[in-house]
C-alpha cells in the first residue's frame, strides 16, 4: 500500500497482558512501536513518525514524532519525548542497543529472545551500553556484557544466574 495509506482507514491494535486489556493503539499511517510484556510493569507505545492515539478506558492520548506513552496501573497515561529512540527501534534492524539501560531492563529483553529465566544473585548499580546483533549466540551476547566488568554470568540449563 501506499505509504500513509492508512490515515483514510486506520487500523487498531488490542494491547494485551495475561487475563487483562492494557489498552488499544489505534494507527494513522506510521512507523511506531509497542511494548508489552508480562514481565514489564509498563506499557510504551512509541511513535517515529506518522500519528498513533493511545487509549485505555476512558483515557486517551494522541502521540506526536517523538514521543512516547507509558501506561501503568498505577500511574495512567504519561506522555514523554522519547531520549533513546536508537533503543526502542533497534530490533527491526536485528540489533539489541542498550544506552545507558538497567541491567534487570537488558536481562529481560534478552530473557524473551533466548527463552530462559533470569536469576539476580545481587543488585547491579551500573548502566549498559552495547550494541549485540540478535543473531549472536546467548553466551556471546553475554561475554559481551561480562568484558563491562560490572557483572558475571552462569549459564545452567535454561537460566541465566547473574553475580
Amino acid at each position: 500500500t501506499e505509504k500513509g495509506s492508512c490515515k483514510k482507514i486506520p487500523f487498531v491494535v488490542k494491547v494485551n497482558k495475561p487475563g487483562e486489556s492494557a489498552g488499544e493503539v489505534t494507527v494513522y499511517g506510521t512507523q511506531f512501536n509497542i511494548m508489552s510484556y508480562p514481565d514489564e510493569r509498563q506499557v510504551q507505545t512509541t511513535l517515529v513518525e506518522g500519528s498513533v492515539a493511545y487509549r485505555n478506558g476512558m483515557d486517551s492520548v494522541r502521540l506526536k514524532p517523538g514521543q512516547q506513552s507509558t501506561f501503568s496501573r498505577t500511574d495512567g497515561i504519561k506522555v514523554s519525548e522519547v531520549t533513546k529512540l536508537d533503543e526502542v527501534i533497534s530490533w527491526k534492524n536485528g540489533f539489541f542497543h542498550f544506552e545507558g539501560s538497567e541491567p534487570e531492563f537488558v536481562l529481560r529483553k534478552l530473557s524473551r529472545w533466548y527463552n530462559v529465566d533470569v536469576v539476580f544473585k545481587r543488585k547491579i548499580n551500573d548502566k549498559f551500553y552495547a550494541d549485540i546483533p540478535m543473531n549472536t549466540m546467548l553466551s556471546d551476547a553475554l561475554k559481551a556484557l561480562e568484558l563491562t566488568g560490572v557483572v558475571h554470568f552462569i549459564i545452567e540449563n535454561d537460566k541465566i544466574i547473574v553475580n
